[in-house]
């Protein structure tokens, strides 16, 4: 009985889930090439942020949720129908979940012969870069927001930090492999989208926090590509006018390596 209960509201949760974020990755991924066409032309340089707008909504609503009674009802609701039958049991399903995307992209796709968009050492710089953003801000926002989880246990509930783990690590999948192998980014999307189903399933966040938290992992990545993009190329710039001069040194049984700029 509890198996069938399991699976019934699991679905429930997902189909929910799926109407409110799918229209965001959605139209992320539709606009995938043109993002990065929009890094490499200059001229375009003013419609970047407008590929931000889809998961930096999706963060509103989950902010609104905290003080709009309207959504809160909606997110009791939701909970009043999806909530597990036995919330404590099977809680570390997402824990693992959340990483396959991440090991898809650096451990399984490579050792089966996928070419990825990103050099592994751009792909590892991206992803830091994401992983900074979104683990810095779900912590602050928890901080500063002090909202209670659906279950009481403390006041850390929005944004769901798994779930927002989960999607950009699936945003990242779908950038690097999304072209050539569609099939992994259905992957990686249904493994975040699962995360976040669970997190409610098991009464650890509201729907509203998982919707913030796929919109943040989202938007963690894409800023990700664009300062690492920004970063790279005024690197280059420097390098090439021979400005910079770098300067191996060896005192005291220590190596070091300065470098010199030269304005003028």
């Amino acid at each position: 009985m509890f198996q069938i209960s399991f699976f019934n509201n699991l679905r429930v949760t997902c189909y929910i889930l799926l109407i409110s974020i799918l229209p965001g990755s959605l139209y992320s991924q539709t606009s995938a090439d043109s993002l990065i066409k929009t890094i490499e032309h200059s001229k375009t340089v003013k419609k970047k942020p407008l590929k931000l707008v889809a998961p930096a909504l999706m963060m509103g609503v989950g902010a609104l949720a905290l003080e709009s009674h309207l959504l809160q009802d909606i997110n009791r609701t939701v909970r009043y129908h999806v909530l597990a039958t036995k919330p404590n049991v099977n809680n570390t399903l997402e824990d693992g979940l959340r990483h396959i995307p991440l090991a898809s992209a650096f451990v399984v796709l490579p050792l089966l012969g996928a070419k990825s968009e990103s050099k592994f050492i751009d792909k590892v710089m991206v992803y830091a870069i994401a992983t900074t953003l979104a683990d810095q801000t779900v912590a602050r926002l928890k901080t500063e927001t002090k909202s209670q989880r659906p279950d009481g246990t403390d006041r850390r509930s929005f944004p769901s930090g798994h779930t927002a783990t989960a999607f950009m690590s699936a945003e990242f999948l779908r950038k690097e492999y999304g072209e050539t192998m569609p099939w992994a980014a259905l992957i990686g999307y249904t493994a975040a989208t699962a995360t976040g189903a669970l997190r409610v399933y098991h009464n650890k966040h509201w729907l509203t926090d998982v919707v913030a938290g796929a919109g943040l992992g989202i938007l963690s990545t894409n800023l990700a590509y664009l300062i690492h993009s920004k970063t790279t190329k005024l690197s280059h710039r420097v390098m090439s006018s021979k400005k910079l001069t770098m300067l191996p040194a060896y005192q005291q049984k220590t190596m070091s390596l300065s470098l010199v700029y030269r304005p003028n």
